[in-house]
């Protein structure tokens, strides 16, 4: 028979940035044949943002503006492979596609502000991090 398990658990690095995240599995039963099969799960990639909410600030450009700060967290190299929207308003920018263990990197977002609908936006940040993809908000400012 097997079984369906589902854990959630708050991560904080050295600088007292916090994440939750979520990881879900199916345990078989079935014995493992082939050991090279088996994840170790300390090892992977985890990609840790200093915030998974900001709010736009305006530039001295009169455009909206904000960075995500990310670090590696992981022991194995963290591969970006798409920053994802709904919106085409977003003009988002990232410092490393490949982010080695324990380096940091930068995502930043700026919209014109005619352009961006609504007070808040959300995109997906996909890449070969423990849960596949992370989601990150953007708000106006008031």
């Amino acid at each position: 028979m097997d079984s369906y398990i589902r854990k959630e658990a708050t991560l904080i690095d050295n600088s007292g940035f916090s994440q939750t995240v979520s990881i879900e599995a199916t345990i078989t039963n079935a014995p493992i044949t082939d050991s090279s099969r088996i994840i170790d799960e300390n090892k992977k990639p985890f990609l840790l943002f200093d915030h998974t909410e900001k709010e736009l600030i305006y530039n001295k450009e009169g455009l909206l503006t904000t960075t995500f700060r990310y670090t590696n967290t992981g022991k194995e190299t963290l591969f970006i492979d798409e920053l994802k929207s709904a919106c085409y308003c977003l003009n988002v920018q990232w410092s490393k596609q490949t982010v080695e263990s324990g380096d940091i990197g930068e995502l930043t977002i700026t919209v014109h502000p005619d352009d961006f609908p609504g007070f808040e936006h959300y995109f997906t940040v996909k890449s070969n991090h423990i849960n596949g993809k992370q989601l990150l908000k953007l708000t106006m400012p008031l």
